[in-house]
């Protein structure tokens, strides 16, 4: 191998880290931003996630509340410029107090490791006790 073939391979090698390390930032939007629940049902939301960088990446999806949020699919691929959308649901614990809570979904690049996240709310209800 020449001197002028390591340098082409060298050069390669160093764009292609240089693209990765600067690869695939995320845009993530939260449909609807906010919802109500009941103890013992569910809500549902949709993120759609796009991919703002100039190459393909792989997101992995997760939730600041991984006990009552579930998140479908986890892990999506994305093509530059191009977006996909991800289901929500949202099903509050029974022993959750009503009222009016935030959550977080997050996206992590496999490119480059950089993490995205979009927040919501979610409205508790509690049914009334009714004893006699």
């Amino acid at each position: 191998m020449n001197n002028s073939s390591k340098l082409v391979i060298i050069t390669t090698l160093i764009t292609l880290s240089i693209g990765l390390t600067a690869a695939s930032p995320a845009d993530l939007t939260l449909f609807p931003e906010e919802s109500s629940a009941r103890i013992g049902g569910s809500t549902a939301y949709e993120v759609t996630l796009e991919n703002t960088g100039p190459v393909m990446d792989t997101y992995t999806l997760s939730s600041s509340s991984a006990q009552e949020i579930t998140i479908a699919p986890q892990k999506v691929d994305v093509e530059p410029g191009q977006k996909k959308v991800v289901n929500v649901w949202y099903n509050p614990q029974p022993q959750k107090e009503a009222g009016r809570y935030s959550f977080d979904v997050e996206a992590t690049s496999r490119a480059n490791g950089n993490t995205y996240s979009v927040g919501g709310f979610v409205t508790v209800i509690r049914a009334p006790d009714i004893s006699m």
